[in-house]
């Protein structure tokens, strides 16, 4: 947290996914303080625009990370660009040398141990020479198809069967999420 008590982020990854985290922490009262993404149509927008609130904050989104991460100080960087590890891996890097703890939505971040153990080892010792902590969050895929499950069947005395379907409306998400 920083010295006066307000916690300030930067939101990397200005998607659906990416915007409605930043509306929530600005309701939460997080200082918005940088943000990123790719898209050259967002560069230069205010932040305020580009979620479509209805004020202005006096950030200016960047296509550039090294615009923003080096050179404005964050408590945390809210990071959600994409599910694959192996593509937001350089991302993370920066975020962690920049010396901001990161929030994520990648989904293979959340325990990339088995699969991963290189990068996992990687982004540990990033972190620890930084000082800063990584979390993975979202509900893909581990938590409503295994864990919310289980959960919900450990008061049971027999389960013979669980079905788990997952039906999904990923227009909102872009075009990256559909092409799955």
């Amino acid at each position: 947290m920083s010295s006066i008590g307000r916690i300030s982020a930067i939101q990397y990854g200005l998607g659906p996914i990416g915007c409605s985290i930043a509306r929530y922490a600005i309701e939460r009262g997080i200082e918005m303080v940088g943000a990123v993404d790719i898209n050259p149509k967002l560069a230069g927008q205010d932040l305020g625009d580009v979620l479509g609130i209805d004020r202005k904050l006096g950030v200016l989104a960047s296509v550039n990370e090294n615009e923003v991460l080096p050179k404005v100080k964050a408590d945390i960087v809210f990071h959600a660009t994409s599910s694959s590890l192996k593509h937001v891996i350089y991302q993370l890097e920066s975020i962690m040398k920049a010396g901001s703890n990161v929030v994520s939505t990648c989904e293979e971040l959340a325990y990339p141990w088995t699969r991963q153990a290189d990068l996992a080892r990687e982004i540990d010792r990033i972190a620890k020479d930084n000082s800063v902590t990584v979390l993975a969050t979202g509900v893909n895929p581990g938590f409503v198809m295994d864990t919310w499950p289980i959960l919900m069947t450990a008061v049971c005395k027999e389960v013979k069967k669980i079905k788990v379907v997952r039906i999904q409306d990923a227009s909102p998400a872009g075009f990256p999420s559909r092409k799955r």
